[in-house]
């Protein structure tokens, strides 16, 4: 049997309504109705009363949501517990499809429906006027389907099936969220921290007015909302609405990407917060390996029961522990801009496989055109770029900087770029691989950042490497990659003098002649040349 279980106050046509329609559309004794008046003041209390297939309790003043939910908790005597709101209209098939789902899996702990007006990505467009719409519009709609579930990290209560075992192991709601809001966030995420899985089945359609009690007084309702946000975020540490968001708009563009030899795709999600999205992928792809990154802890720890690994340095590479060309996939929760560093940009493209795709919010601050974008993606790694308007915005026209962007890692030229510095490294066929780098860079997806960024264990190696690369560029009079490889080289070995020298030369050229006085200065062994440029620069 199944406890259905109403919390009144006030508002008796929108309970006679709901109340009707649970005797219309669900199986004679499968179920028990018990409503928990909260001291109303219309006719309500005398209503219920009057009904003989009713267990009421009447309050003598307004207990809240939360705390009616639990008398009725108390009172039920079925094995299924329906939390259900009062502003509801409940359709054929309701029940019986949300048990199909419930009792489909032994950790799924609760179900619910869509509906025509709810959050939490749970209200779908329905196109009906009339209250005999409702019910037209279910019968369509309300066919068994598994294809149509979806595994969510919370469900909203206005209409919410539980198993009572899943009660009795994780307790009653949490009642210091006083007259209502975010108990439901609240006892969705004790339920999975309890191991329980979360069910949205799209397959079951009922009908919810919405916030029928707080309707008429909008300020007070914006007042409860943001008290019970804040007694949110002291229990759990993070935000139940910013938090838990499931980007939809990130995972439409993702089309399944596996490895062919290890039958693997595998998606980081950067910024995931509690891991709606992540959640979202594994219901589109469900042999997906999922990891994510998130700086709140305490957020991150709910994501962990959904993913395999969930770092805490969102902003800092460094502290990564995956390896390079780890993931097909990777999603970014935080908008990236225009005036992202490019170490940044080259650490994600670094850890994506070959083909592998970024998806991200992208912020045109500099109102970058479309060359200079592409340019500015392959500085990073990247090898082209789709653009998105957000909100039906026209990119082209830059009428907003806010897009959806997908950019495509570079091929070929990666492994390529890897053998040519492991060979010059080696000393093997150096002219030869000498002449392949400037051909990597004259075709333009390759730039000196690449070259930096490719591996090479021991840092004199790879300063000496750097320095043989910059000198080659500088005699075919390709220059302008000539200081930043000098740099990176100077980074990894300061004591190299041909080194400083072949730096404060190109500075000096360059007429930046505080640096190239600096680097001079650095030489341990000056020569007459050496010591005439430092005279020359000091005047």
């Amino acid at each position: 049997m199944t406890s259905i279980i109403l919390v009144a106050f006030n508002k008796l046509a929108f309970t006679q309504e709901c109340i009707e329609s649970i005797r219309a559309y669900t199986e004679p004794g499968s179920y028990e109705i018990i409503v928990v008046d909260n001291a109303s003041t219309d006719e309500t209390a005398d209503w219920l009363q009057q009904q003989h297939d009713l267990t009421v309790i009447l309050n003598e003043n307004n207990e809240g949501f939360p705390k009616g939910c639990n008398q009725g908790i108390a009172a039920a005597q079925g094995e299924l517990i329906m939390l259900l709101n009062n502003d509801t209209v409940v359709t054929c098939n309701w029940l019986d499809n949300l048990k199909k789902c419930l009792f489909s899996k032994n950790q799924i702990g609760a179900v619910g429906p869509i509906t025509n007006n709810a959050s939490y990505y749970t209200a779908i467009h329905a196109p009906y006027q009339t209250k005999e719409g409702i019910q037209q519009f279910a019968q369509k709609h309300n066919v068994s389907n598994p294809a149509k579930w979806e595994e969510r990290l919370k469900l909203i209560g206005f209409c919410l099936l539980i198993k009572r075992e899943a009660v009795e192991e994780i307790g009653l709601l949490d009642e210091r969220f006083g007259i209502g809001n975010f108990e439901d966030d609240d006892y969705s995420l004790r339920m999975r921290k309890a191991g329980y899985r979360l069910m949205l089945c799209r397959d079951t359609f009922i009908h919810h007015y919405g916030s029928a009690s707080f309707n008429s007084d909008t300020d007070r309702y914006r007042h409860v909302l943001q008290e019970n946000e804040r007694k949110f975020i002291e229990k759990w540490g993070f935000s139940p609405i910013l938090d838990t968001m499931i980007r939809y708009e990130l995972v439409s563009l993702m089309d399944e990407k596996g490895d062919e030899a290890e039958d693997l795709f595998r998606v980081l999600d950067i910024s995931c917060g509690c891991g709606g999205t992540l959640l979202q992928i594994k219901n589109k792809f469900p042999n997906a390996e999922l990891y994510g990154i998130e700086s709140n802890t305490h957020a991150g720890s709910v994501a962990s029961m959904i993913a395999n690994d969930i770092g805490n340095c969102a902003d800092d590479p460094s502290q990564w522990t995956y390896s390079k060309q780890s993931f097909n996939w990777i999603l970014m929760e935080t908008a990236i801009s225009s005036n992202s560093s490019i170490d940044y940009l080259c650490a994600l493209s670094s850890l994506l496989k070959d083909e592998g795709v970024m998806i991200a919010f992208f912020e045109n601050i500099g109102n970058l055109s479309v060359e200079q974008l592409d340019q500015f993606l392959k500085e990073a790694g990247f090898e082209k770029a789709d653009l998105y308007p957000i909100n039906g915005t026209d990119h082209e026209k830059h009428s907003t900087q806010h897009f959806l962007l997908k950019a495509f890692k570079r091929i070929v030229w990666e492994k390529e770029l890897s053998i040519i510095c492991s060979e010059l490294a080696d000393g093997i066929n150096k002219e030869m691989q000498l002449l392949r780098v400037a051909a990597l860079l004259s075709g333009s997806l390759v730039t000196y950042n690449h070259i930096i960024q490719t591996p090479i264990p021991n840092p004199l190696t790879k300063a000496a490497l750097l320095a043989e690369i910059a000198e080659f560029l500088y005699y075919r009079r390709v220059n302008d990659p000539v200081i930043p490889l000098l740099e990176a080289a100077y980074a990894l070995n300061p004591k190299y003098d041909e080194l400083l020298y072949n730096l404060g030369f190109m500075l000096m050229k360059a007429n930046k002649h505080a640096e190239a006085l600096r680097y001079f200065e650095e030489i341990d062994d000056k020569d007459e040349e050496v010591i005439g440029f430092i005279n020359k620069l000091k005047r």
